[in-house]
């Protein structure tokens, strides 16, 4: 072995062995290479993970507490609702209330003549009356700060011209927001701090009142008083979100 060992020339066999060691020296480089690459990715991952998680444990927090705004809007409706309805079957008032929505419907025969926006004795007589009830129910003491506002809505039947309507529908809204906040309307507690709440707009007849699948000319002449909660804006909104999904 000694003699065939000794018959390569010396100059190749430490080119042979240089050779040797410059590669083991270049797998050891890749080898730790890839390592510190695989470390890296399997941080990154975690670290992709772990926003991922929290993500998705924020988003998990928001809609609870959008469940229990939800939750909470839906019992002061509901107890707004409640006490309207005690309130006017009580009284000798003709009140029509919505049991979802609480809007309280008024006939346009107990507030105007047929085809005017004047309010009638009979109509200033009634408003003097129911008026002073519903804002006192509304601006409770433990329902004053859920409202963001009260809406009067003027609607008309389906005979005629719709631009015809809608503008009587609008002017017959101002008419009795007006008269709720002139000297002429009975005393009822908080009149001025009600301006900023209160609203009024025209709707044709874009919304009749139906019965049997028909047109009821009569019940879809009217004027009703909607109320608005706060927060109702972002309910919509996020139900608008979960729509789009």
């Amino acid at each position: 072995m000694s003699n065939i060992r000794s018959k390569i020339p010396l100059d190749e066999y430490e080119h042979q062995h240089e050779y040797g060691m410059s590669f083991a020296d270049l797998m050891s480089t890749l080898v730790g290479t890839f390592l510190i690459l695989l470390m890296f990715f399997m941080y990154q991952n975690t670290s992709q993970t772990q926003k991922i998680i929290t993500i998705h444990e924020q988003q998990i927090s928001n809609l609870k507490e959008s469940e229990k705004k939800v939750e909470r809007l839906i019992g002061v409706r509901e107890s707004l609702v409640t006490e309207l309805k005690d309130i006017f079957d009580k009284s000798n008032l003709n009140v029509s209330i919505d049991h979802e929505t609480g809007a309280i419907r008024l006939s346009d025969k107990v507030l105007f003549e047929y085809d005017s926006d004047r309010i009638s004795l009979k109509g200033k007589q009634y408003l003097n009356q129911f008026f002073p009830k519903y804002i006192s129910t509304l601006f409770s003491e433990k329902t004053k700060n859920n409202i963001s506002e009260i809406i009067i809505e003027g609607h008309t039947d389906d005979r005629g011209n719709y631009l015809y309507n809608l503008d009587l529908s609008q002017r017959r809204a101002l008419s009795v927001s007006k008269y709720i906040l002139s000297d002429e309307m009975s005393y009822f507690n908080g009149k001025d701090s009600i301006r900023k709440y209160l609203t009024s707009t025209g709707k044709s007849f874009s919304i009749p009142v139906l019965k049997a699948g028909k047109i009821d000319q009569d019940s879809s002449r009217r004027v009703e008083f909607k109320f608005r909660l706060k927060e109702e804006e972002t309910m919509r909104q996020i139900q608008n979100l979960f729509k789009d999904k």
